[in-house]
């Protein structure tokens, strides 16, 4: 149809043209467009004219190329993730957080704003601490805008003063919160945080969500345990922000304790929880299953485990194997070889 349309304008255009210039051929390049040429046969003079009508696929093209030259460059360095929606479906609460946000995935989240004030407060105390300006801070996360901004798997729609201040609030919040926590004596009596345990420990919760979270390195960049100069009888004066961390974990959410020197390389070694997962879930069917591994000690003795094999099947939902690389292989090979022979 669009053909058709260029064909009867080209002729409309002909006429006209005939008609201003009787007597002198005229030749049409509708490849792109309309362009007409004409040349005077009695004295050999040409005439070149251009009468441009768009091609009417124009606009859409250069809307979706300008789209393309804004995508923003994939990163080897993405780590912060929304959950799937087959994990999130009836299981918001492990991965929404209900009393303040950290990073930039749930900043916008209207029910989380009463926590701002707080976080405010513990960022004014903490670049007080370390008698450091604000432009000193601002301009630290500023050059390192991008490399934050890749470590999210999403488009990030702050635009750079926005985005500058959500990460200097929260990477300070949680730097005076691990600091006041390990050092008693930072504790500010008007503080109604640790005046309430419990809400401490939900406060921790929260912070280990897997849609709440900063790349650790902006931590490491915003603190100087040469700048934090506090003494204690109880601890080292100068931790370092990898045992700050620690420290909170342990005590405040409750974590499995690892030795401080092996930290760093309990953080580089493959987690196969995954895949243990995937294997303890092809060998419960039945609440028999599950007395059978409760017998030989497989795993423990739990009331909500017991009534079924549902919470095991239930956690199966979430782990995706990866054939090539799936730890247990080798011993799924032998179990598949010893229930193949008769005898067993």
């Amino acid at each position: 149809m669009k053909g058709l349309l260029l064909i009867v304008e080209c002729f409309l255009i002909t006429c006209v043209l005939s008609d201003r210039f009787p007597g002198i051929p005229i030749l049409f390049d509708c490849t792109d467009g309309i362009h007409w040429h004409r040349t005077n046969q009695i004295t050999n003079r040409s005439y070149h004219t251009s009468v441009h009508i768009e091609n009417p696929f124009s606009p859409l093209a250069n809307s979706i190329e300008e789209e393309l030259e804004r995508l923003p460059s994939l990163s080897k360095t993405c780590s912060i993730y929304r959950a799937p929606e087959r994990l999130r479906h009836g299981n918001e609460e492990y991965y929404t957080p209900h009393i303040f946000s950290i990073g930039l995935l749930h900043h916008s989240n209207e029910r989380l704003k009463a926590m701002e004030e707080h976080k405010m407060r513990y960022m004014k105390a903490y670049i007080e601490r370390t008698k450091k300006s604000m432009e000193f801070y601002i301009q630290l996360i500023k050059e390192k805008e991008a490399r934050v901004r890749g470590c999210y798997s999403e488009t990030i729609q702050f635009n750079s003063d926005e985005f500058v201040k959500i990460i200097l609030v929260d990477a300070a919040y949680i730097i005076e919160l691990f600091l006041r926590v390990y050092f008693n004596d930072l504790d500010d009596e008007n503080d109604s945080m640790f005046r309430r345990p419990r809400f401490l420990w939900d406060i921790g919760s929260n912070m280990i969500l897997l849609e709440n979270q900063l790349p650790f390195f902006i931590l490491e960049d915003l603190y100087d345990p040469n700048k934090i100069m506090v003494w204690s009888s109880q601890h080292d004066g100068r931790p370092s922000i990898l045992h700050l961390s620690h420290y909170f974990l342990i005590n405040v959410c409750a974590l499995r304790a690892i030795e401080d020197q092996h930290l760093e390389q309990y953080s580089s070694v493959e987690c196969h929880i995954n895949d243990y997962i995937i294997l303890l879930s092809g060998l419960v069917f039945t609440p028999k299953d599950v007395d059978l591994l409760v017998k030989y000690e497989v795993i423990e003795k739990r009331s909500h485990i017991n009534q079924g094999a549902n919470p095991i099947q239930d956690l199966s939902r979430g782990p995706v194997i990866e054939y090539e690389n799936f730890h247990f292989t080798s011993l799924c090979e032998d179990l598949n070889t010893y229930c193949r022979a008769s005898w067993h």
